[in-house]
This record gives structure tokens, C-alpha cells and sequence, in this order.
């Protein structure tokens, strides 16, 4: 028997968890937050190439355009307004 079957428990129940899906809304929360960081840093470094002219502004444009989808995917799913307190409130009838 464990020393300590309470938290061998723990364990066992966090280990099960680090493999288990996400709900939909945290998932969709955190790629949003992702793709805004990553659009950020991506416009940030473009500015520092660009000023120690490292790249041209036509090479700074063409990068710019290349995020457009990704742009326009947040834009949509932003729009969409998930809301993470909707998480567990909506629950399956039983009959």
C-alpha cells in the first residue's frame, strides 16, 4: 500500500488529465490569445528589421500580407464573443 494513497491518487487523477482534451472554450480562448501574440511579435519584429534595415518595405509589406488569414481568422472569431462562463451551464437533458 501507498505511504501516502491520497496524493498517489492526485497523481494518478493530474497525470489523466495532462492527456485529456481541453473543453472547446479554454481551447478556442487560448488559440485566440496565441495567434494576437503571435501577430504582435511578428509585427514587432518586422519593425526592428526594418528600421535597423535589416529588410526592405516591400520585404516588410510581402510579411505583413502573409499574416492576413491569420488576421482575418481572428477577426472572425472574435466577433464569434466565446464566452468561457458558458463552460458547464448548458447541460444535457435526461429524460
Amino acid at each position: 500500500m501507498p505511504r501516502d494513497p491520497l496524493g498517489e491518487y492526485v497523481r494518478r487523477i493530474e497525470r489523466e488529465q495532462d492527456g485529456a482534451p481541453m473543453f472547446y472554450p479554454d481551447a478556442l480562448i487560448r488559440l485566440i490569445d496565441a495567434v494576437r501574440d503571435y501577430l504582435r511579435a511578428d509585427k514587432a519584429l518586422g519593425d526592428e528589421l526594418l528600421r535597423e534595415g535589416a529588410i526592405t518595405l516591400d520585404q516588410y509589406n510581402e510579411g505583413l500580407a502573409t499574416n492576413e488569414p491569420l488576421k482575418r481568422w481572428l477577426k472572425e472569431h472574435e466577433e464569434h464573443g466565446v464566452d468561457p462562463s458558458l463552460n458547464g451551464i448548458i447541460k444535457e437533458q435526461r429524460r
